[in-house]
């Protein structure tokens, strides 16, 4: 269905341009003109990308202190804090997680985790907000739990500027949602520079508009881009 609407990407030539200058290095330009190239032919086409073997957030780009706040936006079932709390030592954990089923999961798996604060909400650019949401027991295997208009459940948002501590390292996987929230943490993006690893896979033209809102919100990021069998920004 992508290369249906591959007309998107020819009318946003300019800004997919302007993302490939903007990537740091000669390996994310590469897998980027890849992955548009990809949207733009039949499906049966198929391209060899430069894949990443690392663990899913934690690739050796990323270094840790021992008083990172690490924001996890879209926990599931707790795995990336699990890998996260072997890594390093840190001051505090922010678990943001929208369907209830991910929550209680989380909740179970996570127990016994120091200083990890869950929140039941969805990430988004306002606080208190009521938003129509496509629980898991509604999607099924048709797909993850997301936004949607005309969804089974009512979700509160919250905005990540209004976090307590300002997050040193930031990882969203929030079924296309990712725009809303880097919005919702446009103060801390500005003010602190923390690492950041987006999703940018849910939507065709998340991989243009969120390498250029990230630059858009702190210029003197290194942006690079690598495939760790989806598709992922590193800042």
């Amino acid at each position: 269905d992508l290369y249906m609407k591959r007309h998107i990407i020819y009318e946003n030539l300019d800004k997919i341009s302007k993302v490939y200058y903007r990537l740091s290095d000669s390996k994310s330009q590469r897998i980027f003109l890849k992955i548009i190239t990809r949207l733009c032919v039949p499906y049966q086409y198929h391209y060899d990308y430069e894949t990443h073997d690392e663990e899913q957030y934690f690739p050796v780009e990323l270094s840790f202190s021992p008083q990172e706040v690490f924001l996890d936006a879209g926990v599931c079932d707790g795995k990336n804090i699990l890998e996260f709390v072997k890594k390093t030592k840190y001051k505090h954990i922010y678990g943001i997680e929208a369907d209830g089923n991910n929550f209680q999961l989380s909740k179970q798996n996570l127990t016994g985790i120091e200083n990890l604060e869950l929140l039941q909400y969805a990430l988004h650019s306002k606080n208190n907000e009521k938003i129509s949401f496509w629980s898991s027991k509604l999607t099924g295997k048709k797909g993850n739990a997301h936004v949607q208009p005309n969804g089974d459940v009512c979700v509160t948002t919250i905005c990540g500027d209004s976090l307590e501590y300002p997050p040193t390292f930031i990882k969203m996987d929030i079924e296309g949602s990712e725009k809303d929230a880097l919005i919702g943490l446009r103060k801390y993006i500005k003010t602190e520079s923390p690492k950041l690893a987006i999703c940018i896979y849910h939507f065709q033209e998340d991989f243009w508009e969120i390498p250029l809102l990230i630059h858009q919100l702190n210029p003197h990021y290194n942006i690079i881009m690598l495939l760790i069998n989806e598709g992922y920004i590193f800042s």
